[in-house]
């Protein structure tokens, strides 16, 4: 599938009244590439609350489609392969970093860890 890439400048995330402003999470997230995901730089991303509610009540979650750039790759390999456990820890780790309502919420349970998903 093809993505295309566009942002209003000064959006929230916004799942359950937790806000999380553009720049916070831009910061958790560019903070997250820089120092937890050594190997790994940012590239392009867009971010969305993700509610799925099939079967059940499942709880919404952050959910992000991101270009990430493998450091020391030939001709700027992007990241094919889906994050890992670790590296999706570290990310919502941040964001709780960034965001105090957020950690809240996902201490409580209420939202589900963000989903991070590679694209080239």
């Amino acid at each position: 599938p093809i993505v295309e890439f566009a942002y209003r400048k000064g959006q929230f995330l916004n799942a359950l009244g937790e806000r999380t402003s553009e720049e916070a999470f831009y910061k958790a997230l560019s903070t997250c590439c820089s120092q937890d995901w050594k190997n790994l730089e940012l590239g392009e991303y867009s971010a969305v609350e993700y509610f799925a509610r099939q079967k059940g009540s499942r709880k919404p979650k952050y959910t992000v489609f991101v270009e990430l750039v493998q450091k020391g790759s030939p001709h700027n390999t992007t990241l094919s392969r889906p994050m890992t456990k670790q590296e999706l820890n570290a990310f919502d780790k941040r964001l709780s970093e960034f965001n105090d309502m957020y950690r809240l919420m996902r201490r409580a349970r209420s939202l589900l860890c963000v989903e991070v998903i590679p694209v080239k």
